[in-house]
Parts: structure tokens; sequence; C-alpha cells
């Protein structure tokens, strides 16, 4: 860590009334914390977005015996609402991979990325 680094955890820490030492190993302990955290949240929107598929595919399947619940337009409306959801969650997913992965392995990489401006 550079003396700039160094001297802006040292301001963060008085302004918190703690030293910089504590402040330090708080954030590195927070780093897995917050990595476990964002992926449970990213399984959890997985499975959201797994029931959704499975609700619309199911509302917009054509039973055997009668129609489908939502046909035509409402089944397409229901399609492109699934799909701009799941692209952008899976744009979310995929962007925080590396967050989740540098919380578990470089926790102080966390940390000073926490810190610095």
């Amino acid at each position: 860590m550079n003396e700039a680094m160094q001297k802006m955890i040292e301001e963060l820490a008085s302004k918190l009334g703690t030293t910089a030492e504590h402040l330090w190993e708080v954030l590195c302990k927070q780093a897995p914390i917050n990595s476990l955290c964002l992926m449970l949240a990213s399984v959890a929107g997985f499975v959201g977005l797994l029931w959704a598929f499975r609700f619309v595919t199911r509302k917009t399947k054509e039973p055997e015996d009668s129609h489908a619940e939502w046909e035509d337009d409402g089944a397409a409306l229901a399609w492109i609402i699934w799909g701009i959801t799941a692209i952008g969650l899976m744009v979310l997913f995929v962007g925080s991979i590396p967050t989740i992965v540098t919380g578990f392995i470089n926790p102080e990489y966390w940390a000073l990325k926490q810190v610095s401006p």
C-alpha cells in the first residue's frame, strides 16, 4: 500500500474514532461477508429467473385439450419481459463474479478498492 492510501485510511479512521489498523482489519473481515451476500443474491436471482421461466412457459403452453392461458400478444409480451430480465440479470451475475472471487481469495485487495477513490 502506498503512502497516499495509508494517509487516506488514517484520515478515515480518525473520522470514525478508531485506528487505521483496526479499520483495515474490519475491512478485510468484511470482504468474504460481502462476497457471500453477493453470491447468495446472485443465486436467488437465478432461482427467481428459473421460476419465472417455468411460470411463463406454463401460461403460454397450449394444453392438449384447450388453449393457452396467455396467447398471441400476451405471450409475446411475457417472453419479451422475461428475456430482457434474463439478459439484465446475467449481465449483473457476470459482473459480480470478480467481486465475489476477490472477496474470498484476496480480501486485502477488496478492502483497498473500498477505500480508494
